[in-house]
């Protein structure tokens, strides 16, 4: 499941139908933007919906993988090799314009095991390599977009909290807790020299289960 973002925008969980984005031709466009990099930004979109649309798909195992990368099932990696296995993965995904957020609620191997199960096998737009669209996943909605327990505990502000409450009377809500890992910081991000992306943020389908 993917929603499509343009930088600056926050990002929100929301569900993108692209059966019913309508595929515009070059001059119908032009009209309506004014520079060139909202122009790239198009261009890069329309060859993400292009490439779902005609079934061109692949996974982020199977680049992984191509890429000489292991990406062992979570039962086969020791507790002395996770560490490494998971930064392997996660430089890995870096390389191909897919970027983390909302880490530090958890260990190596829960990341891992969350990235294993529920994103690495799902089916994404197979792009040429000089597509740099980029994919986010936010670890605060790994239970999908609607549960917003991760986010409320781990990493909503007093303000967010506070907004919360009040757009649901009667709710309880969930108690704060400290963030007992420091991943968030280091972990690999977009280059801020390509300007202005078009940007996926991806959700794991409700159906997705280990295998």
């Amino acid at each position: 499941m993917t929603a499509s973002l343009l930088k600056n925008e926050r990002l929100q969980p929301q569900k993108n139908d692209s059966s019913k984005a309508r595929l515009l031709h070059e001059e119908e466009f032009k009209p309506l933007i004014d520079n060139d990099q909202a122009l790239d930004v198009w261009i890069r979109y329309q060859q993400v919906l292009d490439a779902e649309e005609q079934g061109f798909t692949t996974t982020d195992k199977e680049r992984l993988q191509s890429a000489g990368i292991r990406v062992p099932h979570p039962q086969l990696v020791s507790d002395t090799e996770i560490h490494g296995v998971l930064w392997d993965v996660l430089d890995g995904l870096a390389r191909m314009h897919v970027y983390l957020l909302s880490t530090d609620h958890l260990s190596d191997r829960e990341l891992y095991e969350i990235l294993w199960r529920k994103y690495l096998s799902q089916l994404v737009p197979c792009l040429a390599p000089e597509n740099t669209s980029i994919s986010l996943i936010d670890m605060a909605w790994a239970d999908g977009p609607e549960d917003e327990t991760t986010f409320l505990v781990y990493y909503a502000d007093s303000l967010i909290r506070r907004h919360w409450t009040q757009d649901h009377p009667g709710s309880v809500l969930p108690k704060r807790r400290k963030r007992i890992y420091d991943r968030d910081s280091q972990l690999p991000q977009p280059n801020p020299g390509q300007g202005y992306l078009h940007v996926m943020a991806r959700f794991p389908e409700p159906s997705e289960a280990w295998n």
